[in-house]
């Protein structure tokens, strides 16, 4: 294979055009073209230059009879371990070579752009902090709390983002600064500007803008790096999908509740802006995984009439909402439904509820629960006791709820007045509160809608029923802490009983063992007088 074919090959496979290797051995695209049609051949420092550029041999090169599947056969044993530390320690001289040759000027400039560097790569921890912490909830959620998963998680992502830091650290240093540098001819590099060319002492320096195609092994760590980007980018956009997903609903409810009448104009266009910035980002993500071009302009453009959008949508929202009357009561649409009842105290008789074993209303102004001694005992309603002596032994309980969210009702029972409640709240429940706030907002008001799930239990009663029921509600109590006594009483009577079969059960085997530690040392007297009567 003829020398102009080997340069031709060789220029290809690495991805240079004639003008990009005449600048990088500082000849024309002429001489170079020349070279390749057989007109002329280099002089000896441009081959040896060129077998730097190629990573080959001058025999390589030069010798006509090695054919180019050699050439290839000799490339792929180069494509070995060996070939990447071989790579590497070439980067760590050309970096101390580029270093010697700088200014003191030139090198504070280097670090500065390194520092804002390691500064960029540590902001970008906070999304991978993101990433654990969705993580650890997911795996919580499907494996329940088991620390070493979480451990193995929160460790792979953190092993992830140092490699990725250090990988894209020394990327970004060999294409900024030492892949700007190029020897040719000379052991010695001098940095210089995008146009300047220097000689010094007969040694050609060049500027080379385009990657340097002699590190393999950089060029596969540029590869991971892009590849690693992508997933990122791919994981960052899966939340911008759902995003997505749920602002085209907000934007349908948006003009659902216009047709009915409520309309929130600062609201449709916050809407708005964010499905323009969230496609945006989403075009980004997509164009830059496939590898194509992306519009800055136009991106430009979307993102200040999505922030512009954003920022006028929150004045209108803010108008919008200051025009609104809160009304701290359930709405004047809910209908309140009353019921009455009419018990006379008997002896033992006490008051009990839904979420309680026995419960002392008698001294109870709201919801809150109190300790019993054993347990917290509470009702799922609000509660207020009347004192009214007229009524002598009479008790009167009034239940106040809301007809169509709730119901309540009360048992009489073994002795006790059972008070309970039942919560309708289901997709009918669901659609007519909706209509209530949707009819509010048409009126400009706001209601406290947590008040529509409220009960009210009102109690009436002399000072002297009041103290029965409370005695009695009492004697139960303490009736209840007997049995919870004498059960638990009996389970540790039954775990006495199986503590004392196992030690009794011990207590034979220690006796087994005495016995049969006799029995050896018998047997060992028996062999030591044994040895004794053999020596004598």
């Amino acid at each position: 294979m003829k020398f102009s074919e080997k340069l031709i090959k060789l220029r290809k496979d690495n991805k240079l055009s004639q003008e990009q290797l005449a600048n990088m051995l500082d000849v024309s695209r002429q001489s170079v073209s020349k070279w390749e049609s057989g007109q002329t051949y280099p002089e000896m420092d441009k081959l040896l230059s060129l077998c730097k550029i190629f990573k080959c041999t001058l025999d390589e090169l030069t010798n006509d009879e090695i054919s180019q599947e050699e050439m290839l056969n000799n490339s792929k044993k180069k494509n070995t371990f060996r070939s990447a530390i071989y790579d590497m320690l070439e980067f760590i001289n050309k970096s101390i070579s580029m270093l010697k040759a700088m200014s003191f000027k030139e090198i504070l400039k280097m670090l500065f752009e390194l520092f804002i560097l390691v500064i960029f790569l540590f902001i970008l921890y906070f999304p991978f902090n993101l990433v654990i912490s969705i993580g650890e909830n997911a795996l919580n959620f499907i494996f329940g709390y088991h620390y070493n998963i979480t451990y193995l998680w929160n460790g792979a992502i953190n092993i992830i983002y140092w490699l990725l830091f250090i990988i894209v650290f020394v990327y970004i240093y060999k294409v900024r600064f030492v892949d700007k540098c190029v020897e040719v001819g000379a052991d010695e590099v001098k940095v210089i500007n995008d146009t300047k060319k220097e000689i010094v002492t007969d040694k050609v320096v060049i500027r080379n803008d385009k990657e340097d195609k002699s590190f393999p092994l950089f060029n596969a760590l540029s590869s991971i790096v892009k590849w690693m980007m992508k997933l990122l980018v791919i994981f960052i956009g899966i939340p911008l999908i759902f995003t997505l997903i749920f602002l085209v609903f907000a934007f349908i409810m948006n003009l659902v509740l216009m047709f009915k009448g409520v309309i929130f104009i600062g609201v449709l266009f916050g809407v708005i802006a964010l499905i323009v910035f969230n496609i945006m980002l989403l075009e980004m993500a997509f164009k830059f995984i496939f590898n194509m071009s992306i519009n800055f302009k136009k991106m430009f453009i979307l993102f200040l009439s999505s922030i512009v959008g954003f920022g006028v949508s929150l004045g209108l929202f803010a108008y919008e909402i200051s025009s609104i009357k809160y009304v701290n009561d359930i709405p004047k649409d809910v209908e309140m439904t009353t019921k009455n009842y009419e018990f006379t105290m008997k002896d033992g008789l006490f008051v009990d509820t839904e979420y309680s074993a026995i419960v002392k209303l008698i001294n109870r102004q709201d919801n809150d629960c109190y300790y019993d001694g054993d347990y917290y005992l509470c009702t799922d309603f609000k509660m207020e006791v009347v004192q009214d002596d007229s009524l002598k032994d009479k008790i009167k309980i009034e239940l106040k709820y809301v007809k169509d969210f709730n119901d309540m009702y009360i048992n009489e029972y073994d002795n006790s007045i059972f008070i309970g409640r039942t919560s309708l709240f289901d997709f009918n429940s669901f659609v007519k509160i909706n209509n209530i706030i949707v009819d509010n907002l048409k009126n400009k008001k706001v209601y406290n809608y947590d008040k529509i799930t409220d009960a009210m239990v009102k109690i009436s009663l002399s000072n002297k029923t009041k103290e029965q029921l409370e005695a009695n509600a009492l004697k139960r109590i303490k009736l209840k802490e007997e049995e919870y006594n004498n059960t638990k009483v009996k389970a540790l009577e039954e775990e006495n009983s199986s503590l004392r079969e196992e030690i009794n059960s011990l207590q034979q085997r220690v006796d087994y063992l005495s016995s049969k530690k006799e029995e050896l040392e018998e047997v060992i007297e028996d062999y030591k007088n044994r040895i004794s009567n053999l020596l004598e």
